[in-house]
């Protein structure tokens, strides 16, 4: 009985047809790591904002008005006072009401807590509480804190001390998350048209004489958060220019239509928020005209020359609360 091989041509195509297959299948298994990847880290980041919002919402349901004394601050920090860009991140700082006593519209005695919300220059976000100080020294302590925050590489809870008026006071300092790279806030006010504050103006309420030129009680607030995910997951690309307007993203996958980006460049590092549209052949346009929101303050234009700048796309989440008397 005769005995017939495959012949040279059957070996390989059946050759092919198994390396096809196994390349396809190693597209949509690289694929499918890829989006539990993103899925977890959207995840991550989702469970930061969400706990954050929670416990930043029960300090400002204990904000005191200024009938009771009350002190409230928003403002974007200068570089100079910083030592670095803060891109657009605010800082927002009032009095809360003690725990152990309620604080009513009427009752100025009752003891006070200062506390200061912001982010620093490696995406941390911070809560610093002190007994709030005597009217006129609120902005000095919160200008203060500033310097505790900054070049700090502390990842747990920590007492500081700063000096202000020639007293020198303790501060509790908390992380509270990781991967934040904006706290905004927007100030609404009855006939207002356009948003507060504005560029590094600061928002300032308190009754004091030695703080004359004090705006109104704010009505509401919306806080807004852009987080990235932390650690191993944080999802980073690099900007690679291709005209004047124009560039393409390395490293950075799913960008949709009008997504947010936050581009740092190289020391000295200065960051810019650019409005996307993707385009064809993975081609993106800076959006030069999307000036609505208020954390684009910096403007760059020589950023499309330099290569290397880093580029993150954060997830948004905001928190709109009245805080109206």
């Amino acid at each position: 009985m005769a005995r017939r091989g495959f012949s040279l041509v059957e070996i390989l195509v059946a050759t092919g047809i198994f390396a096809m297959v196994s390349v396809a299948m190693i597209g949509i298994y690289s694929t499918a790591t890829e989006l539990v990847r993103l899925g977890e880290s959207r995840r991550a980041a989702a469970d930061e904002a969400v706990a954050t919002l929670a416990m930043l919402d029960d300090d400002l349901a204990r904000i005191t008005p200024p009938e009771a004394g009350g002190f409230f601050l928003t403002q974007m920090p200068p570089t100079s006072v910083l030592g670095w860009d803060p891109g657009g991140s605010m800082v927002l700082a009032f009095t809360i009401s003690d725990r152990e006593r309620a604080t009513t519209r009427t009752i100025t005695a009752t003891p006070q807590r200062l506390v200061l919300w912001m982010a620093d220059a490696q995406g941390r976000l911070w809560r610093c509480e002190a007994p709030a100080p005597d009217p006129g020294q609120r902005f000095a302590l919160v200008e203060s804190w500033f310097g505790v925050l900054t070049g700090n590489n502390s990842t747990t809870d920590f007492v500081g001390s700063t000096s202000v008026g020639g007293t020198t006071r303790s501060v509790m300092v908390q992380p509270i998350a990781q991967g934040c790279l904006l706290l905004s806030v927007n100030v609404f006010q009855s006939g207002a048209t356009t948003l507060q504050p504005t560029d590094d103006n600061a928002w300032i309420t308190e009754k004091s004489s030695l703080v004359p030129d004090t705006k109104p009680f704010p009505e509401a607030l919306r806080i807004s958060l852009a987080f990235n995910a932390s650690g191993a997951l944080v999802q980073r690309g690099r900007l690679i220019p291709t005209g004047t307007d124009t560039f393409r993203l390395s490293g950075l996958k799913n960008i949709g239509s009008g997504s947010w980006l936050r581009v740092t460049t190289p020391p000295p590092a200065t960051v810019e928020w650019i409005r996307a549209n993707p385009g064809p052949s993975g081609i993106f346009t800076r959006d030069v005209t999307q000036d609505g929101e208020k954390w684009r303050t910096a403007r760059h234009p020589d950023l499309m020359t330099l290569r290397g700048s880093e580029v993150q796309a954060p997830v948004f989440y905001s928190l709109t609360r009245s805080i109206g008397r």
